[in-house]
C-alpha cells in the first residue's frame, strides 16, 4: 500500500465522522422543524425552517503512477512507482508517457 493510497483512507474516515455529526445535526433539525411548522400552521403561519447543514467531501490524493498531469493546485504524489521527470512545463510525467511524447 502507497502512502497516497493510506493517506486517502485516513481522509475517508475523518470524512465519514464528520458526517456522521452533520447528519446527527441535520436530524435534530428536521424535528425542530416539524415542531415549528405544526405550531406555525395552529397559529396561520407559514414556517419556510431551518436550513440542513450539507455533508462535506474531503479532497483526496492523487496518484499518477502510469504517469499524466494534475489539475493546477492539485495535491498529488509524484515517484511513489517509476522513474519520474519534472518537465520545463512544470508537470511531474513518467518517462514511458514522456517518450510517447518526444523523441529521446
Amino acid at each position: 500500500m502507497t502512502a497516497a493510497v493510506a493517506f486517502n483512507a485516513v481522509i475517508g474516515k475523518v470524512e465519514s465522522l464528520i458526517n456522521k455529526v452533520v447528519n446527527g445535526i441535520n436530524s435534530l433539525i428536521g424535528g425542530f422543524n416539524k415542531v415549528v411548522q405544526w405550531a406555525a400552521s395552529v397559529l396561520g403561519e407559514s414556517w419556510g425552517g431551518v436550513a440542513k447543514l450539507n455533508t462535506v467531501s474531503l479532497g483526496r490524493i492523487s496518484v499518477y503512477g502510469d504517469g499524466g498531469f494534475p489539475s493546477m493546485g492539485e495535491l498529488f504524489v509524484a515517484r511513489e512507482r517509476g522513474r519520474w521527470t519534472f518537465t520545463d512545463s512544470g508537470f511531474y510525467v513518467s518517462n514511458s508517457i514522456l517518450s510517447e511524447i518526444i523523441d529521446f
